[in-house]
């Protein structure tokens, strides 16, 4: 196997991958926006740090109530929590990488305890040929549990990276998400004074 091969190929699998899930963010935190796109805020002079709530909390300001209703009731229908990248991710390790990395210890716990018995058996020892061809197929499975196992590893690297990547814009999401409901909700306890 050309691992280096395959290293590449899952590292140009991955750029992709990643490159959606920005995209995808980017377009989650333009569609939060839209009820307000055309409204045009000054900046006050704030700390940079506010300036970006003060800005969404004075678009959210301006909108008639009946549009705020339904900004409101759109970011909380969007449900963040079930997505297919992330129940992927969760089915490819519970199934998978358990049974993929235990059928690969059984077979080196059996391949160790062969060639334990084989260095142990006198009857093959006074085969030498038979003895040293049983003793070089098992270090040749040996040697490709070995191969496997760096591949799942690899694969597995892969997919720890995929799912770090959307676990940080889904966290990003969310957060966002929570910021737009906080300042709705903030200017309907105003509204309501």
């Amino acid at each position: 196997m050309d691992f280096h091969k395959i290293l590449w190929l899952l590292i140009l699998v991955a750029i992709p991958i990643a490159l959606l899930d920005f995209l995808g963010y980017y377009q989650f935190k333009k569609g939060l926006r839209k009820p307000f796109r055309r409204i045009i805020i000054k900046d006050h002079d704030l700390f940079w740090c506010y300036k970006g709530v003060d800005k969404l909390y004075r678009s959210y300001q301006q909108l008639p109530k009946s549009v705020l209703t339904l900004a409101k009731l759109h970011i909380k229908s969007i449900n963040l929590s079930n997505d297919f990248i992330s129940q992927l991710s969760d089915l490819f390790v519970k199934l998978f990488l358990t049974v993929a990395l235990t059928s690969i210890t059984i077979m080196f716990t059996f391949s160790t305890a062969f060639l334990s018995y084989l260095n142990n058996d006198p009857i093959l020892k006074k085969d030498y040929w038979k003895w040293a061809d049983k003793v070089s197929n098992t270090i040749d499975n040996f040697s490709k549990g070995l191969d496997l196992y760096i591949l799942i590893f690899s694969f597995s690297i892969f997919l720890l990276f995929i799912v770090c990547n959307h676990l940080f814009f889904l966290s990003l999401k969310r957060a966002l998400q929570q910021k737009h409901l906080d300042i709705i909700k903030e200017i309907e306890k105003e509204s309501q004074k």
